[in-house]
């Protein structure tokens, strides 16, 4: 994990660049929860202000159909990051192609003003919180403000340290584990199949 010096630097450069109306959404497999046997990588752009998606896809099989989505996650009790049945689910498009490479490029009136938290790609006959083939959320940069933070840098190296520390200290309900128990900061937050075993059973 970047100290608060380096998370900093890197905002303020990323602050600096011109912004873009568009977000864009890495496309991946999400290890543990993808359905298996898809070895397929892409990206979705979404422009909130024109109410516009587009999407292309490298690996997918060409004979069915898939569908792109954005999801507005809740708060309800069910809240997670992964799509669920309380998540506002938008359709965005029906990739089309018969090489390896899949695109589409809709206008999505509804998206007009949309935060959208992530995108998933899923057979046509599959909403996301039944089961998707890949999935992606925005990176974490692209989560925040460009403007000014109303931060100054001492008190944004301060939140950032606190942060880190609650991520790698905090436990959940007194059972021991913290966040990083689980999503290890060497490990780049993420979770290897075969670890799942011992991490819960």
């Amino acid at each position: 994990m970047a100290d608060a010096r380096q998370l900093l630097a890197a905002y303020q450069t990323y602050a600096g660049t011109s912004p873009s109306a568009t977000v864009r959404y890495p496309l991946l497999p999400l290890n543990g929860f993808s359905e298996a046997g898809i070895n397929a990588e892409g990206e979705i752009g979404i422009d909130p202000e024109q109410g516009r998606a587009t999407g292309r896809v490298r690996g997918i099989p060409s004979g069915e159909r898939w569908v792109a989505w954005a999801i507005v996650n809740s708060n309800s009790s069910a809240w997670g990051t992964l799509p669920d049945s309380s998540d506002r689910i938008t359709r965005l498009g029906v990739f089309a192609g018969t090489g390896a490479v899949h695109t589409f490029d809709e206008s999505v009136p509804s998206l007009r003003g949309q935060r959208i938290d992530r995108v998933a790609v899923t057979r046509t006959e599959r909403t996301p919180d039944l089961g998707f083939v890949l999935t992606g959320s925005p990176a974490l940069l692209d989560r925040l403000p460009r403007g000014g933070s109303g931060f100054s840098q001492s008190d944004a190296e301060q939140t950032v340290a606190r942060g880190r520390a609650l991520f790698r200290s905090e436990t959940f309900g007194g059972n021991g584990r913290t966040c990083d128990s689980c999503h290890g900061e060497t490990s780049n937050f993420t979770i290897a199949p075969g670890d799942l075993a011992g991490l819960f059973f």
